[in-house]
């Protein structure tokens, strides 16, 4: 899977799920897809769909992009995937379900909520060593995608490898190092103590039972987004 995707990693909307370490349990599966037809997006409590703004809620509007694109798709029993919606929702997206204004954020910041329907998928059973194609769009579609991996596959490894690692040290250059000590944090120390102090006493209180406290981190960084996760994917 891991230089299938690699092509293709740098297409809109590409995403990878790929399960790393191969388990029957918990590993089993890998799927990868780009170009997603249809995207919902919400951020600070504005909803894009199709990078149209909607009056809806951020959960009204998930429920109408789920109903719209998803609930009418045909079931396969032989595949665990074939396609449909994949993104992520982050902690603030907890904000929407439980009707509370959403906090201020400094750039960089992810959107609360990010989904794209695909309807074309590849996927992997590492169980039963398989692997397989599936469209919505359409059975030509689906072999079109199979013909351009296989002859991708023609490519020798270590050229691939290349392609796909090149512009990011195998080591932390000087420039790596120095650029940590520009990492920026959305907390300051004493700030942070404050939050903490503040969840004490929330849950002394019993207003909770479970409070996450998290904060961003930035930093330059030099090549690619899938480069570097190749180089985390080997720890």
């Amino acid at each position: 899977p891991v230089f299938d995707f690699a092509p293709c990693a740098s297409q809109t909307g590409a995403f990878f799920l790929d399960s790393s370490q191969v388990d029957q349990s918990t590993g089993r599966y890998s799927f990868w897809g780009m170009n997603p037809e249809h995207t919902l997006q919400s951020e600070s409590g504005f909803v894009t769909h199709d990078g149209h703004t909607t009056i809806d809620s951020p959960i009204d509007a998930l429920k109408q992009f789920y109903q719209e694109h998803v609930s009418l798709l045909p079931n396969d029993p032989y595949r665990s995937f074939v396609g449909g919606i994949v993104g992520f929702a982050s902690y603030e997206w907890g904000l929407q379900l439980e009707e509370m204004a959403p906090k201020n954020t400094t750039p960089p910041h992810l959107p609360d909520c990010w989904w794209g329907f695909y309807p074309t998928i590849v996927g992997y059973d590492h169980l039963e060593q398989t692997a397989w194609v599936s469209s919505q769009a359409g059975a030509e579609v689906a072999e079109r995608w199979a013909k351009t991996i296989l002859e991708n596959r023609h490519h020798k490894w270590g050229e691939r490898s290349a392609q796909t690692t090149r512009g990011f040290p195998p080591n932390p250059s000087r420039s790596d190092r120095q650029s940590r000590l520009l990492t920026r944090a959305s907390f300051t120390r004493a700030q942070y103590a404050e939050a903490f102090g503040q969840i004490k006493q929330h849950l002394k209180a019993g207003d909770c039972y479970q409070i996450n406290l998290t904060q961003q981190f930035a930093t330059p960084i030099t090549g690619s987004p899938w480069a570097i996760y190749l180089k985390l994917r080997q720890t």
